[in-house]
């Protein structure tokens, strides 16, 4: 409608605000987190390297997986050199899978501030067990940041994950130039970007 949502009144802005608080709810609803806990990027690649570069502190462990794209992986890459991380990379079994006993097994030598993976692979399809996943993170202590690029709009994609980050051009039949990063817990994820929110201009902090 060629306007920007929340900024006025008139009849126009009212429509936009309109259509993207439903689209908020229903990716929240996908995501099993409050609407007001899901934030537009401008695709996985942006939201992946803000919810890495808000998770990862400085000399922390990460565990993630050789299914990775290149949005995780060339980010994961650069944060281990400017944050000295370290980073464990689980291989494919011998059919090209993963299963839950590698993760477990990783979580629990390795303990990881961070295990972030691919719900399905871009490359191969093969596609993992991200609840099961999920869930060995947290009863390790360790937060999960799903990559469900490939299978949000085709699978379930509330699967217990602290972060779920995908693009909208894919299976959720969105424009291309669209993203999403939903958390359980906001507080979990450090603003990386300061400024103005039009609302809430005259507050001094974001």
């Amino acid at each position: 409608v060629g306007v920007s949502e929340g900024r006025g009144d008139g009849q126009a802005t009212r429509v936009a605000s309109t259509e993207v608080a439903s689209v908020r709810r229903e990716l929240g609803r996908l995501c099993g987190v409050p609407a007001s806990q899901v934030a537009f990027v401008s695709g996985a690649t942006e939201g992946l390297n803000l919810a890495l570069r808000a998770l990862l502190p400085t000399g922390s462990t990460v565990l993630t997986t050789a299914f990775e794209h290149s949005s995780v992986v060339r980010p994961l890459r650069a944060l281990a050199r400017e944050r000295r991380l370290h980073l464990v990379v689980l291989p494919p079994t011998a059919d090209g899978g993963l299963t839950g006993e590698q993760v477990t097994a990783a979580l629990a030598e390795h303990r990881p501030h961070l295990f972030v993976f691919t719900h399905a692979s871009n490359v191969t399809g093969a596609v993992f067990d991200a609840a099961a996943f999920a869930a060995s993170a947290r009863s390790h202590g360790c937060t999960s940041l799903l990559d469900a690029s490939q299978s949000a709009g085709w699978l379930p994609i509330d699967v217990g994950a602290d972060v779920v980050v995908a693009s909208a051009h894919k299976a959720l039949l969105g424009p291309p130039g669209l993203g999403f990063v939903a958390v359980r817990d906001p507080a979990a994820l450090r603003p990386q970007k300061q400024g103005g929110t039009g609302s809430s201009t005259a507050l001094d902090e974001h």
